[in-house]
């Protein structure tokens, strides 16, 4: 297939450009960001094969974005809206946890008992944790602020995507969920004693197209008559239907070697989005921190409890928020084999 271009340097005259391969298949918000931003699906690969195609890399019903849904300055700039400030925070180190998230290091650093290590205290902790509280709720404030920007700019490409789809212009497979609720469909799955990655792929008929059934971040259809979730369409498909609206001449483009010079093209230090994949969550230690709560008899009895612990357990380890459901499909066999004590 063709290549995308992905930023690697930048010269007074040229921006150098390394070739990356276009993805065969892609996600449903990564259509959307085609048709709405010009971000290129690329081709990722992990240890199992196509990054997509590992059902590892998927937290419960919601599709991983591989190169997240924060927007460069320059696509935000192609879109004409303010700068993101979910990328400035990605770019500053800036804190945008969920708020709880502070509360509850606070909580934890409150339950620490002397003695304290040499040249430390609580107090150092704890107003180390407030201070972030403060920042992480101005960040919130100025994404919700934000969002309305992203939202307005994104409705008619959604719309026209939703319409393509139902007059069947574009094609799109799904897995779908055995049940038209969510909820239900885990605890189907769950009493079987298998994933959402055991349903097959099938084709989402057009009839399911409703604008009210999508949910595009997610990249699922949730409907009274079926739930589709995993969406993907074709690449080859989605390009021919959205061409690029402009491309570079001739004479801008020199080739070196693998590599790709452009003249006169400028870009920001926030363009390129290659880097920002989103990483497969730590199952191994995951795993590992079952066992240690079974071996130090830490286990809650209750389920809910147990799930709740290593939500909590998530959130410090890796500053994620994973859902119930993901966790509950990863702590039943440890459930069923060993109990709850």
């Amino acid at each position: 297939m063709s290549a995308s271009s992905v930023q690697c340097v930048n010269m007074p005259d040229y921006t150098i450009l390394v070739r990356a391969k276009i993805a065969a298949k892609c996600f449903l918000s990564e259509a959307l960001y085609w048709r709405a931003f010009g971000r290129i699906p690329v081709e990722l690969h992990d240890d199992k094969g196509f990054w997509r195609d590992n059902a590892e890399n998927y937290d419960g019903v919601q599709q991983p974005p591989p190169d997240g849904e924060e927007l460069s300055d320059d696509e935000c700039r192609f879109a004409g809206i303010p700068i993101d400030p979910r990328m400035q925070a990605l770019l500053t180190d800036r804190p945008s946890l969920p708020l709880e998230h502070y509360s509850m290091m606070i909580e934890t650093i409150q339950r620490i008992k002397p003695p304290y290590q040499e040249g430390w205290h609580p107090h150092d902790g704890i107003n180390q944790y407030r201070e972030k509280q403060v920042e992480a709720e101005k960040y919130h404030a100025d994404v919700a602020g934000w969002m309305p920007h992203l939202d307005e700019y994104l409705d008619e490409f959604k719309a026209e995507i939703c319409l393509d789809l139902r007059r069947g212009k574009l094609k799109a497979m799904g897995r779908r969920l055995p049940h038209p609720s969510v909820d239900v469909s885990y605890e189907q799955l769950s009493e079987s004693g298998l994933g959402l990655g055991s349903l097959q792929i099938e084709s989402i008929p057009e009839s399911a197209w409703l604008t009210q059934n999508i949910d595009w971040s997610a990249g699922t259809i949730i409907s009274k008559v079926a739930s589709f979730t995993w969406i993907q369409l074709n690449v080859p498909d989605l390009l021919n239907r959205y061409p690029p609206k402009s491309l570079l001449k001739p004479g801008q483009v020199f080739p070196i070697g693998a590599s790709v010079a452009v003249a006169g093209l400028t870009t920001s230090s926030a363009t390129s989005t290659s880097s920002r994949g989103r990483p497969p969550l730590p199952w191994d230690s995951f795993h590992v921190e079952v066992a240690r709560l079974y071996a130090t008899s830490s286990m809650p009895e209750k389920k809910e409890a147990a799930i709740a612990l290593l939500q909590e357990w998530f959130l410090q380890d890796t500053g994620k928020a994973v859902s119930r459901s993901a966790i509950g499909a990863k702590l039943k066999p440890y459930i069923d084999q060993i109990g709850r004590k």
